[in-house]
């Protein structure tokens, strides 16, 4: 590897439950619930709540990841009955709905919030150490709450610069949210490592500004993408590439 000062994150499927997608994690919790949901029957929900969420933009500033959650949860089941597959609007739309759904969402949403509370306690032991020897970043299409999340898991402290797409006003893969993170840190591009889950909107628009990138796929130990220059299963890999 080349010297590198400045290290910036992804946040979703990288830090909070690394290597996994928020749509797989909450269709994940739909599934356990006992509904039979295909990930094609609940791409269309997914993408709904997180477009509602967006466009709710200061509302949820402040909001934590649980009341995040919450209204992403409530919004996906809105969705899916009125316009999901038969099976799960047969299951909720029916006299005693309004209970089935208040227990689906608080199920759904309990699991997915330990998942996440668990993923960023362990992030957290790991990344504590590389932020005495690196200036951390992360580079996250959210919701405008990241430091808000952050601040509830005890992690503010490790990050320098955390650029929230809500916030920040453009998203991934736009490289000008890579070149916000940058400026903020005042660090040079090719002394600088990105870190995600997603080729498309983490390692190609770093690459393109001259950054080295390190891919986290859990289900490969290498890849031959030009847009890749590591590629690890876990985060606790990251001791054994940066020197």
């Amino acid at each position: 590897m080349k010297p590198v000062d400045t290290v910036l994150f992804d946040f979703g499927g990288t830090l909070d439950l690394p290597g996994s997608h928020w749509l797989d994690r909450f269709l994940y919790h739909y599934q356990a619930s006992g509904l039979d949901l295909t990930r094609q029957d609940f791409d269309p929900a997914f993408t709904h709540a997180s477009a509602a969420a967006y466009r709710r933009g200061k509302l949820l500033h402040s909001t934590g990841l649980a009341d995040l959650v919450d209204f992403l949860v409530v919004t996906q089941l809105r969705f899916l009955i009125s316009g999901g597959p038969p099976s799960f609007k047969a299951t909720l739309n029916h006299p005693v709905g309004e209970a089935a759904f208040g227990a689906l969402q608080a199920q759904i949403c309990s699991g997915f919030l330990e998942q996440s509370r668990r993923g960023l306690k362990r992030t957290g032991e790991i990344l504590r150490p590389l932020a005495r020897r690196f200036k951390l970043g992360i580079v996250s299409n959210f919701y405008g709450n990241l430091e808000t999340v952050l601040k509830e898991a005890d992690m503010s402290s490790i990050f320098t610069a955390v650029a929230d797409s809500a916030r920040v006003g453009v998203a991934k893969p736009d490289r000008r949210i890579f070149e916000f993170a940058l400026r903020w840190l005042d660090s040079d591009p090719a002394r600088s490592l990105m870190i995600g889950d997603s080729l498309a909107k983490d390692c190609a628009p770093a690459k393109s500004l001259g950054m080295q990138t390190v891919w986290l796929n859990p289900g490969s130990a290498s890849t031959r993408s030009d847009e890749v220059d590591f590629t690890i299963s876990d985060l606790s890999q990251l001791a054994e590439i940066l020197p």
